[in-house]
């Protein structure tokens, strides 16, 4: 965390927290509570600070490194979208509990042309770990790693013939998409 040009947030400022802000990086202080704005800009030097219950506030940050202190309960998932990609979060407070919300999927009708099914198994060679990683910077998240699947259909499209409910199938290892087009 001692890279020049990096930005840092900081979640609680408490004693932990008051240490954390003088790490010297570009810092950013989230709070709930706006009577710790001036004691974080004016006496401990932060750079930034974010009502955390402020919906508009919280979504103007991309972020390195966030080292939450808050010992209370929290959410977590408000904080991790505020960091870049590799970005590191380090829960150095002692919560009771520590949650995380899954991330939504969306998902299309299957359509004329689609089969539909449940994955049993995978394969994830190491081009999924490069690519998960964003090894070569160009990945897009969110991403799911492993090909070569196998699973059961669980639906096909009206014009699909050769497969139906409750086959067995496998899916090799690449499968034809732009990402870009709706078909």
């Amino acid at each position: 965390m001692n890279q020049p040009g990096k930005l840092l947030g900081v979640v609680g400022l408490g004693g932990l927290g008051h240490m954390v802000v003088l790490f010297g990086l570009h810092v950013t202080v989230f709070s709930t509570s706006a009577s710790k704005k001036e004691e974080a800009l004016n006496l401990l030097g932060a750079d930034n600070f974010v009502l955390s219950n402020d919906e508009h506030q919280m979504k103007i940050r991309s972020l390195d490194f966030i080292v939450d202190s808050a010992s209370g309960d929290h959410s977590f998932d408000l904080y991790l979208s505020l960091l870049k990609t590799k970005g590191v979060l380090a829960s150095v407070g002692y919560p009771n509990e520590i949650k995380f919300t899954p991330h939504p999927l969306l998902i299309r009708a299957v359509g004329s042309e689609d089969v539909s099914l449940k994955i049993t198994h995978c394969g994830v060679c190491y081009g999924d770990v490069i690519y998960s990683k964003n090894k070569h910077g160009d990945s897009m998240y969110p991403v799911v790693p492993g090909h070569e699947i196998v699973g059961i259909v669980k639906e096909v499209g009206g014009n699909v013939e050769r497969f139906k409910a409750g086959d067995h199938v496998a899916v090799g290892t690449y499968v034809n998409s732009c990402r870009d087009c709706e078909e």
